[in-house]
């Protein structure tokens, strides 16, 4: 399974407000995830904890390229 984002958002990360889990965007009345220092394996029980819900998030292009091929049993 490979992680893909269909409309990425053109917010500004720098510009957001640090929060615990990463940041709030203001734009979207959001906070957006930084997933940018996290394992798979925390990649997959954030987004597991997180399915039917739309969570924004902060990813490496490297993450979304190499695929999640432990993910696939979802």
């Amino acid at each position: 399974m490979k992680i893909s984002i269909h409309s990425p958002c053109h917010e500004d990360w720098q510009t957001m407000t640090p929060t615990k889990k990463g940041a709030f965007c203001a734009v979207c009345n959001k906070d957006v995830i930084d997933f940018t220092q996290k394992t798979n394996a925390e990649i997959r029980s954030i987004l597991m904890a997180n399915t039917g819900e739309k969570p924004c998030g902060n990813f490496l292009s490297a993450q979304l390229e190499e695929g999640y091929d432990a993910f696939t049993s979802w």
